[in-house]
Protein backbone atom coordinates (compact mmCIF):
# COMPACT_ATOMS: atom_id res chain seq x y z
CA UNK A 1 0.00 0.00 0.00
CA UNK A 2 2.81 2.45 0.87
CA UNK A 3 4.63 1.67 -2.36
CA UNK A 4 1.39 2.28 -4.28
CA UNK A 5 1.01 5.70 -2.61
CA UNK A 6 4.56 6.68 -3.48
CA UNK A 7 4.06 5.55 -7.08
CA UNK A 8 0.88 7.64 -7.34
CA UNK A 9 2.62 10.75 -5.99
CA UNK A 10 5.54 10.23 -8.37
CA UNK A 11 3.25 9.91 -11.40
CA UNK A 12 1.33 13.03 -10.39
CA UNK A 13 4.54 15.01 -9.99
CA UNK A 14 5.79 13.91 -13.40
CA UNK A 15 2.47 14.70 -15.03
CA UNK A 16 2.48 18.23 -13.62
CA UNK A 17 6.00 18.81 -14.84
CA UNK A 18 5.42 17.47 -18.34
CA UNK A 19 2.22 19.47 -18.79
CA UNK A 20 3.76 22.82 -17.89
CA UNK A 21 3.58 25.37 -20.70
CA UNK A 22 7.20 26.20 -20.06
CA UNK A 23 8.58 27.38 -23.39
CA UNK A 24 10.91 29.77 -21.61
CA UNK A 25 14.38 28.22 -21.47
CA UNK A 26 15.45 28.67 -17.86
CA UNK A 27 18.57 26.59 -18.42
CA UNK A 28 21.19 28.29 -20.57
CA UNK A 29 24.91 27.84 -21.17
CA UNK A 30 27.15 29.64 -18.72
CA UNK A 31 24.58 30.12 -15.97
CA UNK A 32 25.11 29.44 -12.26
CA UNK A 33 22.40 28.12 -9.98
CA UNK A 34 22.74 28.23 -6.20
CA UNK A 35 20.68 28.81 -3.08
CA UNK A 36 18.88 27.11 -0.17
CA UNK A 37 17.40 23.62 -0.36
CA UNK A 38 14.50 22.30 1.73
CA UNK A 39 12.94 18.86 1.30
CA UNK A 40 10.94 16.07 2.88
CA UNK A 41 11.97 12.46 2.39
CA UNK A 42 10.39 9.11 3.12
CA UNK A 43 11.45 5.60 2.31
CA UNK A 44 12.09 2.06 3.36
CA UNK A 45 14.78 0.14 5.13
CA UNK A 46 15.20 -3.08 3.25
CA UNK A 47 16.72 -5.06 6.11
CA UNK A 48 15.06 -7.49 8.50
CA UNK A 49 14.00 -7.75 12.13
CA UNK A 50 14.10 -4.45 14.05
CA UNK A 51 16.08 -2.71 11.33
CA UNK A 52 13.54 -2.93 8.53
CA UNK A 53 10.54 -0.67 8.06
CA UNK A 54 9.35 2.78 7.08
CA UNK A 55 11.22 6.02 7.83
CA UNK A 56 10.49 9.73 7.33
CA UNK A 57 12.70 12.79 7.59
CA UNK A 58 13.61 16.32 6.51
CA UNK A 59 16.63 17.84 4.76
CA UNK A 60 17.92 21.41 4.74
CA UNK A 61 21.04 22.96 3.26
CA UNK A 62 22.42 24.57 0.14
CA UNK A 63 22.89 23.58 -3.50
CA UNK A 64 24.84 24.91 -6.46
CA UNK A 65 25.05 24.07 -10.14
CA UNK A 66 26.33 25.22 -13.51
CA UNK A 67 25.14 24.78 -17.10
CA UNK A 68 27.94 23.85 -19.50
CA UNK A 69 25.49 24.11 -22.40
CA UNK A 70 21.74 24.64 -22.77
CA UNK A 71 21.36 20.86 -22.50
CA UNK A 72 24.06 19.73 -20.06
CA UNK A 73 25.07 20.82 -16.57
CA UNK A 74 25.83 19.63 -13.06
CA UNK A 75 24.26 20.08 -9.63
CA UNK A 76 25.63 19.38 -6.14
CA UNK A 77 24.80 20.24 -2.56
CA UNK A 78 25.51 19.88 1.15
CA UNK A 79 22.50 18.98 3.31
CA UNK A 80 21.71 18.20 6.91
CA UNK A 81 19.27 15.30 7.08
CA UNK A 82 17.22 14.15 10.05
CA UNK A 83 15.84 10.73 9.10
CA UNK A 84 13.33 8.84 11.18
CA UNK A 85 12.33 11.71 13.46
CA UNK A 86 8.99 10.05 14.24
CA UNK A 87 10.73 6.93 15.59
CA UNK A 88 14.48 6.33 15.93
CA UNK A 89 16.43 9.37 14.81
CA UNK A 90 19.44 9.21 12.50
CA UNK A 91 21.27 12.40 11.55
CA UNK A 92 23.32 12.75 8.37
CA UNK A 93 25.41 15.15 6.36
CA UNK A 94 24.36 14.40 2.78
CA UNK A 95 26.40 15.34 -0.29
CA UNK A 96 24.55 14.78 -3.60
CA UNK A 97 26.25 15.29 -6.99
CA UNK A 98 24.40 14.92 -10.29
CA UNK A 99 24.94 15.25 -14.02
CA UNK A 100 22.01 17.28 -15.36
CA UNK A 101 20.26 16.73 -18.69
CA UNK A 102 18.30 19.94 -19.27
CA UNK A 103 15.18 20.35 -21.40
CA UNK A 104 13.86 23.93 -21.45
CA UNK A 105 12.86 24.58 -17.81
CA UNK A 106 12.96 20.89 -16.80
CA UNK A 107 15.85 18.59 -15.99
CA UNK A 108 16.72 14.96 -15.41
CA UNK A 109 19.65 14.32 -13.09
CA UNK A 110 21.70 11.16 -12.55
CA UNK A 111 24.36 10.81 -9.89
CA UNK A 112 25.48 9.75 -6.42
CA UNK A 113 24.83 10.89 -2.86
CA UNK A 114 27.12 10.18 0.08
CA UNK A 115 25.28 9.98 3.40
CA UNK A 116 27.67 10.52 6.32
CA UNK A 117 26.19 9.52 9.67
CA UNK A 118 26.73 11.88 12.63
CA UNK A 119 24.54 9.89 15.04
CA UNK A 120 26.07 7.97 17.94
CA UNK A 121 24.21 4.78 18.81
CA UNK A 122 24.10 3.15 22.23
CA UNK A 123 27.40 1.27 22.31
CA UNK A 124 26.06 -1.09 24.97
CA UNK A 125 23.83 -2.67 22.33
CA UNK A 126 26.34 -2.85 19.48
CA UNK A 127 29.73 -4.42 19.05
CA UNK A 128 30.23 -2.44 15.85
CA UNK A 129 28.14 -0.48 13.34
CA UNK A 130 28.43 1.73 10.26
CA UNK A 131 25.44 3.90 9.30
CA UNK A 132 27.19 5.85 6.53
CA UNK A 133 26.41 4.73 2.99
CA UNK A 134 26.54 5.69 -0.70
CA UNK A 135 23.37 5.97 -2.79
CA UNK A 136 22.70 6.08 -6.52
CA UNK A 137 20.16 8.84 -7.21
CA UNK A 138 17.89 9.98 -10.03
CA UNK A 139 16.16 13.35 -9.97
CA UNK A 140 13.42 15.08 -11.94
CA UNK A 141 12.84 18.81 -11.50
CA UNK A 142 11.50 21.92 -13.15
CA UNK A 143 11.11 25.68 -12.80
CA UNK A 144 7.32 26.23 -12.71
CA UNK A 145 6.05 29.03 -14.94
CA UNK A 146 3.83 31.75 -13.44
CA UNK A 147 0.96 32.93 -15.71
CA UNK A 148 0.47 36.70 -15.94
CA UNK A 149 -2.40 38.35 -17.84
CA UNK A 150 -1.56 41.53 -19.78
CA UNK A 151 -3.74 43.12 -22.47
CA UNK A 152 -5.60 39.91 -23.23
CA UNK A 153 -2.38 37.94 -23.57
CA UNK A 154 -0.98 35.32 -21.21
CA UNK A 155 2.67 35.86 -20.36
CA UNK A 156 4.54 33.04 -18.63
CA UNK A 157 7.28 34.27 -16.32
CA UNK A 158 9.99 31.95 -14.93
CA UNK A 159 9.65 31.03 -11.27
CA UNK A 160 12.37 31.76 -8.73
CA UNK A 161 11.87 28.29 -7.21
CA UNK A 162 12.82 24.89 -8.58
CA UNK A 163 10.67 21.90 -7.58
CA UNK A 164 12.21 18.43 -7.57
CA UNK A 165 11.70 14.81 -6.73
CA UNK A 166 14.70 12.58 -6.02
CA UNK A 167 14.83 8.79 -5.67
CA UNK A 168 17.81 6.97 -4.19
CA UNK A 169 18.97 3.41 -3.53
CA UNK A 170 21.94 2.51 -1.31
CA UNK A 171 24.83 0.96 -3.22
CA UNK A 172 26.60 0.19 0.06
CA UNK A 173 24.59 -1.11 3.03
CA UNK A 174 24.29 0.04 6.61
CA UNK A 175 25.89 -2.63 8.81
CA UNK A 176 25.40 -3.58 12.46
CA UNK A 177 26.95 -6.18 14.75
CA UNK A 178 24.55 -6.62 17.67
CA UNK A 179 25.70 -7.85 21.05
CA UNK A 180 24.33 -11.28 21.83
CA UNK A 181 21.53 -11.47 24.38
CA UNK A 182 22.34 -12.73 27.88
CA UNK A 183 19.53 -15.00 29.15
CA UNK A 184 18.45 -14.91 32.79
CA UNK A 185 19.60 -17.59 35.19
CA UNK A 186 22.73 -18.69 36.96
CA UNK A 187 25.40 -19.94 34.61
CA UNK A 188 23.61 -18.56 31.56
CA UNK A 189 25.73 -18.29 28.44
CA UNK A 190 25.49 -15.18 26.25
CA UNK A 191 24.08 -15.86 22.79
CA UNK A 192 26.30 -15.25 19.75
CA UNK A 193 26.53 -11.77 18.26
CA UNK A 194 24.38 -11.20 15.17
CA UNK A 195 25.22 -9.26 12.00
CA UNK A 196 22.57 -7.29 10.14
CA UNK A 197 22.60 -4.95 7.18
CA UNK A 198 20.16 -3.18 4.91
CA UNK A 199 20.09 -0.91 1.85
CA UNK A 200 17.86 2.15 2.35
CA UNK A 201 15.56 3.35 -0.44
CA UNK A 202 14.31 6.93 -0.25
CA UNK A 203 11.92 9.30 -2.03
CA UNK A 204 12.63 13.02 -1.60
CA UNK A 205 10.32 15.92 -2.47
CA UNK A 206 11.80 19.41 -2.27
CA UNK A 207 12.18 22.99 -3.43
CA UNK A 208 15.26 25.08 -4.16
CA UNK A 209 15.43 28.86 -4.41
CA UNK A 210 17.70 30.09 -7.20
CA UNK A 211 19.75 33.03 -5.89
CA UNK A 212 21.93 32.70 -8.97
CA UNK A 213 19.21 34.29 -11.10
CA UNK A 214 20.19 37.68 -9.67
CA UNK A 215 23.72 37.35 -11.06
CA UNK A 216 23.10 35.66 -14.43
CA UNK A 217 22.66 37.44 -17.73
CA UNK A 218 19.18 38.97 -17.61
CA UNK A 219 18.63 38.48 -21.33
CA UNK A 220 19.13 34.76 -20.91
CA UNK A 221 17.18 34.30 -17.70
CA UNK A 222 14.14 36.49 -18.24
CA UNK A 223 12.75 35.49 -21.61
CA UNK A 224 8.98 35.74 -21.87
CA UNK A 225 6.65 33.58 -23.92
CA UNK A 226 3.24 34.84 -25.10
CA UNK A 227 0.20 32.82 -26.05
CA UNK A 228 -3.19 34.01 -27.31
Amino acid sequence: MRKLKFTSVLLLFLALGLNLKAQDNDYAAGQWYFGPHLSFNSGFRTGNNDFGGYVMGINAGAYFGYSFTDLLGFNAGVLYGNDGFFFSKSEYIKVPALLMFQFSSKHLGLGLQYNHSITKLDEADFVDYNESYLSAIIEFGYFPQIPYYAGGDIIYLPSKFRALIRVGYALTPKTYTILGELPYGEGAVRKPNTDQEFNPIFFEFGIQYNIGQHFNNKKATRKKTRRR
